[in-house]
C-alpha cells in the first residue's frame, strides 16, 4: 500500500518531467507502476498538483516531452541552488 505522501511525492515527480526510472528509484516502486499511475491507472484518485484527478494532463505531457525530461541529478541540483539563495 502506498502512502498518501509517497503517491504525492510521486506526481510532484513526474509532474515537472522526472523520467519515470527515476521517480521509481526515489520512490521504492516499479516503473511499470509509475507508467500505471502516468496513465491514471493507479493513484488516480491522487491530485496531480494543479488539481487535476486521473492521469497525467496531456498538456504537460505534451509539454514534458516537447522540452525533455529531467534528472534526478538535476532536480536535486536545484533544490541544492534554492537552499544556498542561488
Amino acid at each position: 500500500m502506498i502512502t498518501k505522501e509517497r503517491a504525492e511525492q510521486i506526481k510532484r515527480l513526474l509532474w515537472i518531467g522526472v523520467r519515470g526510472i527515476d521517480v521509481a528509484r526515489m520512490t521504492g516502486v516499479t516503473t511499470n507502476y509509475v507508467t500505471r499511475v502516468r496513465q491514471g491507472k493507479s493513484l488516480w484518485q491522487v491530485e496531480w498538483p494543479n488539481g487535476w484527478i486521473g492521469h497525467l494532463p496531456r498538456e504537460r505531457d505534451r509539454w514534458i516531452r516537447e522540452n525533455g525530461f529531467v534528472t534526478l541529478e538535476e532536480v536535486r541540483t536545484v533544490l541544492e541552488e534554492m537552499k544556498d539563495g542561488s
